[in-house]
């Protein structure tokens, strides 16, 4: 099994450093950890179907989204293969 509990953590508070983030790790092989606001949290909310856009036009695929608090979920992401 997967040891998921020691992926990077990577906290996205806009599609742009999202955008900015893939380009620099898009040759990244290493599975992380997206934490984005939920929408009934702060303004820095990131649409769920616009962060999925931008990762499969990347290249990445989506996994396993979890709660990590009352205000942040995570997204567990890979880079394709």
């Amino acid at each position: 099994m997967i040891q998921t509990h020691s992926f990077l953590k990577v906290a996205i508070d806009s599609v742009e450093k999202m955008r900015r983030w893939l380009a620099r790790d898009h040759g990244n092989t290493e599975s992380v950890w997206l934490v984005r606001f939920k929408k009934s949290g702060p303004v820095i909310y990131v649409d769920r179907l616009d962060m999925l856009y931008e990762l499969h036009c990347r290249g990445w695929v989506d996994g396993l989204a979890r709660k990590l608090d009352d205000e942040r979920t995570t997204q567990l992401i890979s880079a394709g293969l």
